[in-house]
């Protein structure tokens, strides 16, 4: 943890979402692999989203792996090499973007900027049966423990080899889940690495997960360090454990209840704009976004209540992101 935050009170300001982002930009994302499938079909919007929210003032790229795994590539009729190489690719355009970025930043604003990182997206098993899943967990009833890590692992790995700087085990439904991934961090396999994670879940307007499990069970299942240093599961490499990916109105509540029980230990909070889904029209609810001022300023709200992780998840923007990071900067 000390590498990442120089004060108990600095920030890293993450990216937005990028999936929503490709599609605003014009990507057609339909089919199971969701943005997973621009690796192949369209890299090159990849690497230029992810330098528009460097750009903006993001510390972080998270990478197009979210929904990638060997078998949704193997649907499209790539063998398994392939298939691993396009997983690993989304590190190499992440960082091939910020390496861009930095090359070309002006020297002078280096000053007030750390050296952006790249976050290797870990999606959740739900997010690979491209059904909304992860949006109830309901299989967690389904799968067990050692079945959730042996599916993380394979992918881990994968992105490992390519040497991120933090793992981002992503919109997590389920409590069952994020055990099995704070047991994978323990791996010796996984800690030879060396690389820092953080858990985050998928949440609810009511403190919970969006499995309906108390968002607390996420705490005493981590286990906070006393001296608000990090956690007990992960074997040293948990670094932040949070939320996202649910309504920016109720991330302030989540994080207040996740804080009382956290020792001090930096929490993660990047929700999402909070825009209605239309099931019957596949699409977004007009007017139903929280606008980007509104966002930035909740954005405050978070850094009290324990955030140090923060930024936006589905249809937040470069746009919100500069918004977050001038927020930030004024608090």
């Amino acid at each position: 943890q000390s590498k990442l935050f120089a004060t108990k009170d600095e920030n890293i300001v993450l990216d937005g979402g990028l999936a929503t982002e490709l599609e605003r930009q014009g990507a057609d994302l339909t089919g199971n692999l969701w943005s997973a499938r621009l690796l192949r079909d369209n890299p090159d919007l990849i690497y230029r989203t992810h330098r528009a929210y460097y750009e903006a003032g993001a510390d972080t790229a998270t990478t197009a792996s979210y929904q990638a795994t060997v078998k949704g590539f193997a649907a499209l009729g790539l063998d398994s090499r392939e298939a691993e190489d396009l997983i690993q690719s989304s590190i190499r355009i992440a960082k091939k973007a910020r390496d861009d970025f930095w090359k070309e930043l002006d020297e002078a604003k280096k000053d007030h900027r750390r050296f952006p990182l790249v976050a290797a997206s870990v999606g959740c098993y739900g997010a690979s049966l491209a059904d909304g899943s992860e949006f109830h967990g309901n299989y967690r009833n389904e799968v067990s423990r050692e079945q959730l890590k042996d599916f993380h692992r394979t992918r881990m790995l994968l992105l490992l080899q390519e040497r991120p700087d933090i793992i981002a085990c992503e919109t997590v439904p389920c409590l069952v889940e994020v055990l099995a991934l704070a047991d994978l961090l323990e791996e010796p396999e996984i800690q030879a690495f060396g690389v820092p994670a953080w858990i985050s879940v998928s949440f609810r307007e009511d403190t919970r997960m969006a499995s309906g499990e108390s968002i607390l069970d996420l705490v005493s299942a981590l286990g906070p360090l006393a001296n608000g240093q990090g956690w007990q599961r992960g074997g040293g490499l948990l670094v932040g454990v949070g939320i996202n990916c649910g309504p920016p109105a109720h991330a302030e509540a989540a994080l207040q209840a996740l804080s009382s029980a956290a020792k001090g230990a930096p929490l993660v909070c990047y929700p999402n704009k909070g825009e209605g889904w239309d099931e019957s029209a596949r699409g977004w609810v007009p007017d139903t976004a929280m606008p980007d001022p509104g966002f930035a300023a909740a954005c405050r709200s978070w850094h009290a209540a324990g955030a140090r992780f923060i930024g936006g998840c589905c249809r937040t923007t470069p746009a919100t992101i500069a918004a977050v990071r001038a927020s930030l900067a004024e608090s």
